[in-house]
């Protein structure tokens, strides 16, 4: 029986001052990129990930020559099948500790105390392994234990939905989950499903704000944005329309030196926006904003 093949994946190590290169071009060919592993200090390599979806507007051996051109590498992309990777990805990566949070395999057990999430795929943005998940994650705990409570949230561009789950387990949050990548949004429904949240969480294939069902279930007084930085940017002006006032945002996936600043200007300087944390770790940054007006 000939295995489907869903996937083609880029894994390389490549120096942390390089990441930005392949990161831009996942993005331009609407790639998942994840980061996997990091070291501190310039010149140390990190683990990178590219994932480009199996369809029929992909061709794997142009890919393979435009990848060539910035790795200085002979490239050839490893095929993910469709049943392989989900059977190999339920004990693959480390339970995941985020203050409140323990985002872990079915193998594992989470303490009485945490709010347990168990995650069986990683191929998706979202495994909490990204400096960039951890840091919405601690914001999001972080406002929690100042006592914010929220009611309605959205996950724009929500990957495996890893932060809209742990919101709705933390405090029943109903929660929009809107991707552009249909292989991210299946296997978003499959976690809500082995979570038993998929009530009160619904995750949506759509192009953003473009997307009807996002405009008819705002205003938001919670909005998660783990993406680039893009488009953050782009999507910015129709980020803050639909947040409440008083609402909060928690943005990420850009980093801390080159791009954080950019973010802020946008958001704080041109459309109100209160910083009101930030967390940086591995290069990455995550902003928490409130709209007050």
């Amino acid at each position: 029986m000939t295995k489907k093949v869903v996937a083609w994946q880029y894994k390389n190590k490549v120096k942390q001052e390089d990441i930005s290169k392949f990161e831009l071009f996942a993005e331009m060919m609407d790639a998942t990129f994840d980061l996997s592993h990091s070291e501190d200090g310039i010149g140390k390599e990190v683990d990178i990930n590219i994932f480009f979806e199996q369809d029929e507007f992909l061709n794997k051996g142009a890919v393979e020559v435009e990848l060539e051109k910035i790795s200085d590498d002979y490239i050839e992309l490893d095929p993910i099948y469709e049943h392989d990777w989900q059977q190999d990805c339920v004990t693959s990566f480390p339970a995941i500790e985020v203050g409140t949070f323990f985002i872990h395999s079915f193998e594992e057990e989470a303490p009485a105390e945490k709010i347990s999430l168990r995650i069986p795929a990683r191929m998706a943005f979202g495994t909490g392994e990204h400096a960039t998940t951890k840091g919405c994650l601690y914001l999001y705990d972080e406002l929690k234990k100042k006592g914010y409570k929220f009611k309605n949230g959205l996950d724009m561009g929500c990957g495996s939905a890893i932060l809209a789950m742990c919101a709705n387990k933390c405090e029943n949050v109903d929660f929009l989950g809107v991707d552009i990548d249909l292989t991210s949004v299946d296997i978003a429904n499959e976690n809500l499903v082995e979570n038993n949240i998929a009530s009160s969480v619904t995750i949506i294939h759509g192009d953003g704000f473009n997307d009807p069902e996002v405009t008819r279930k705002a205003p938001y007084d919670l909005v998660f944005a783990n993406i680039l930085k893009n488009p953050l940017l782009e999507m910015s002006r129709d980020l803050v329309a639909c947040l409440d006032k008083g609402g909060i945002a928690i943005l990420s996936g850009f980093k801390e030196i080159e791009q954080k600043a950019e973010i802020i200007n946008k958001y704080v300087g041109e459309f109100g926006l209160v910083l009101v944390d930030e967390f940086n770790q591995d290069s990455w940054s995550a902003i928490c904003l409130k709209k007050e007006n």
